[in-house]
């Protein structure tokens, strides 16, 4: 199965492959701008061995409600030997992602203009 959701599983594991990771809303669009971060108690991982199509479908399958509001993506990276899944927000300034993500205790959010990472 290519599509799950809206949201194409084949296209995903590609840019994980090519990239290093991926965010995808509902629609499949990737955000353009913004800063992401991970909502708390929603990241999930597993060895890159056992990782596959069926582990994206199970995730988005559990967690549909929350990747259906429309600041919400479903982010994926990889390091190491682990891929990691998680809900991420899109958010406009750095200060808002900054106060989210200290107040979640995240340790670092992700700059979707000049894809990096940023210490929280």
């Amino acid at each position: 199965m290519d599509t799950v959701l809206g949201m194409n599983v084949r296209r995903m594991l590609a840019d994980l492959r090519d990239t290093g990771g991926f965010s995808y809303n509902i629609y499949g669009e990737q955000p353009l701008d913004g800063y992401m971060v991970s909502l708390p108690n929603y990241e999930w991982y597993t060895s890159c061995l056992a990782f596959d199509a069926e582990s994206i479908t199970t995730y988005l399958a559990r967690n549909f409600r929350l990747l259906s509001e429309p600041t919400n993506y479903l982010g994926c990276w990889q390091h190491g030997w682990s891929v990691y899944l998680d809900i991420s927000r899109r958010y406009v300034t750095l200060s808002d992602a900054m106060l989210a993500a200290r107040s979640a205790r995240q340790l670092a959010i992700y700059h979707v203009d000049t894809r990096t990472t940023l210490e929280a």
